[in-house]
């Protein structure tokens, strides 16, 4: 059985091949025979950056820092871009983009897949809510509408579209509250909830092989480059290590008040960073979700586009007591002492329901 994954498996970041990683070999030990990574089409673009929107940015650079600065992360992004181009092999895919094809099954997911209202290079594509030339039987996993309100898929003309696309899918999964009341309200029907690839897969065997760093007594800072950035942020983080005797070492992000930036030769590696920290402070998804499953003490700093999943994900494995809204908390929440016990309970139902909903797609569409 030939089965297409169409995901973010592209975008630069460690989250993205994760997740892609880990939803392939669930795929294959459920059953899938081949697996091809499907190249996302190019839609409408709905989200311009304007004129307008483009002198406000540069404004705004120019506010947090000098242009000196700025060029260093620029150039910091086009490193960080080629080195992920260089990990296409380790997924099976080529520098060629492959949107066209057959599949007996296609698998849409995970990540932000149905996030169409935010400004990215594919715009509006219907195929990522199952308009699939070629494909057999279309079926979601963990898919996520991130910060999207259907409010706002009907001020852009958009919920009757998706909604028409979407009732030609097989069965529909999603990772979220927020994603699930929208496929709800748009089809009438409530979708399944799973867990992220990456939790669900859980990546223990290569946690478990993995080597510690040669360095220790870290605190280890993962964001998006430049999003830790007010005074007030900065200073409770450097405040907590100094009071604990630890360096700060940043992953995937440079920020000068770090003592190093941590670059890994792969992106399994980063899992051993993970491991090998004393404390992890996050504000991404995927961030958190690294920490949890190599049992860190770990907060993660919520954002506005990132409040709804984080949030529905941490309440479910009991740990909303790690999400960090002001800087103040940050102390405490990198304090507690997490059950892990409890969390990996959780984990293992989770990944069993997962890989029965995996082998039952494979199973029916086969």
């Amino acid at each position: 059985m030939k089965v297409g994954i169409l995901s973010m498996q592209r975008v630069p970041n460690y989250g993205s091949f994760l997740q892609a990683y880990a939803l392939k070999q669930m795929l294959l030990d459920c059953g899938a025979d081949e697996i091809e990574f499907i190249d996302i089409e190019q839609g409408e673009i709905v989200f311009k950056n304007t004129i307008f929107l483009r002198a406000w940015h540069l404004v705004q650079h120019l506010y947090k820092g000098t242009l000196a600065q700025r060029y260093e992360l620029k150039a910091w992004d086009k490193r960080n871009a080629e080195q992920f181009a260089s990990y296409n092999s380790l997924l099976g895919i080529s520098n060629n983009r492959n949107s066209k094809g057959e599949w007996d099954l296609v698998v849409i997911g995970s990540d932000e897949v149905f996030n169409c209202c935010q400004m990215c290079s594919w715009g509006f594509s219907l195929q990522l809510f199952g308009q699939i030339e070629g494909a057999k039987k279309v079926v979601s996993y963990a898919a996520s509408f991130g910060y999207t309100t259907l409010p706002m898929l009907q001020k852009h003309n958009m919920a009757d579209k998706i909604s028409h696309a979407m009732q030609t899918m097989s069965s529909i999964s999603v990772r979220d509250d927020n994603s699930s009341q929208i496929v709800e309200q748009l089809i009438g029907k409530k979708p399944m909830m799973h867990l992220d690839p990456v939790l669900a897969f859980g990546y223990q065997k290569e946690i478990a092989g993995l080597s510690l760093p040669e360095f220790s007594d870290y605190v280890l800072i993962y964001s998006y480059n430049g999003r830790i950035k007010t005074e007030e942020e900065i200073q409770a983080i450097v405040a907590f290590a100094s009071n604990h005797n630890k360096r700060l070492f940043s992953l995937y992000c440079h920020y000068d008040w770090c003592d190093n930036e941590l670059i890994p030769n792969s992106p399994i590696e980063i899992l051993s960073f993970f491991k090998g920290a004393d404390y992890v402070i996050a504000d991404t998804f995927h961030g958190t979700i690294f920490s949890i499953i190599t049992h860190k003490r770990f907060c993660t700093l919520v954002r506005s586009n990132n409040r709804q999943k984080l949030n529905s994900l941490l309440v479910f494995l009991h740990l909303q007591e790690q999400l960090v809204e002001s800087p103040e908390a940050i102390a405490n929440a990198l304090s507690h002492d997490i059950n892990y016990a409890v969390v990996s309970s959780v984990l293992q139902e989770e990944h069993d329901r997962t890989i029965e909903y995996l082998t039952q797609c494979i199973l029916k569409y086969n």
